[in-house]
Order: C-alpha cells, then structure tokens, then sequence
C-alpha cells in the first residue's frame, strides 16, 4: 500500500528549530511550549529539594499519595465529599487515549479529529481497539471527524 499525503501537504515548508523572525526584531529567543523564561518557582526548587532523593526509584503506580493530597487539598478542604479512591490520576493523553476503551469497555467507539497527534490513533490499533485499515488507511471501529 502506498502512502499519499493529503493534497497541499508536501507544500508546507518544514520547520526548522530555533528559527524565528519578527520585523525590526534581532537575538529573538524562541521557547518551547515546555519551557520557562523564568526558571523554576521557589516552591518548585524546595519540592525537588524535598523528593530529590528518590527519583532514582519509579513512582507508585497507584498514586496513592497524590491521591490523597487532591482528595484532601482540593475537594475534602472545601467542604466537598471526594474520597481518594474517586480520583483519577494518569501520566497523560497518550496512555488514557490507548487505555480509554480498556476502562469504559470496547462496546464504545473512539473519534479522531483531523489533524490529530497520531498516536492518539495507533495506540488504539496497537491495544487491538479498531478493525483492519481500508485502502485509503482508516481503520474500522473509528470515527473520523
């Protein structure tokens, strides 16, 4: 199966690191989205401080301890009624996305928008959570927005 590009894709100039332009403007420092002109917050420094013997350890999977501090901090402090075991912590999108059918079961379809990251797509194909691709690439069991 060849692979075709959407029309006016090859067009699109490829991005280059670093290499921004603003008229009238020189030494323009460009940052990613992860990054932060003002280094870390005093509060951050002394959380590391505070835990930095233990990174060379993996965390609990369970969150348990974070679990706890939401429940307490952010709901239970307020006068809401949340228990630890009612709150849901992931590592991000990625690994919710692969496991989303896994926790509300496969009688649910997935949607994927277009243009979407795409392993928001392939790890639902890898976890076996979509049919075989057509010729054109798409996967049965999805729906594409």
């Amino acid at each position: 199966m060849k692979i075709v590009p959407q029309s006016g894709i090859m067009e699109i100039q490829p991005y280059q690191g670093g290499a921004s332009q603003v008229e009238g403007v020189q030494n323009i420092v460009k940052l990613s989205s992860n990054e932060n002109p003002f280094g870390p917050s005093e509060d951050a420094v002394e959380a590391f401080r505070r835990t930095s013997f233990d990174l060379h350890r993996y965390p609990s999977t369970d969150h348990a301890t974070l679990r706890e501090a939401i429940s307490e901090n952010d709901f239970q402090s307020h006068g809401i009624n949340v228990t630890a075991d009612e709150v849901f912590v992931s590592d991000g999108a990625k690994c919710d996305t692969a496991n989303i059918l896994d926790i509300l079961g496969h009688q649910n379809r997935i949607a994927i928008t277009d243009p979407v990251y795409p392993v928001y797509l392939d790890t639902n194909v890898m976890a076996g959570h979509t049919e075989d691709a057509d010729d054109a690439g798409q996967y049965g069991g999805i729906v594409y927005l």
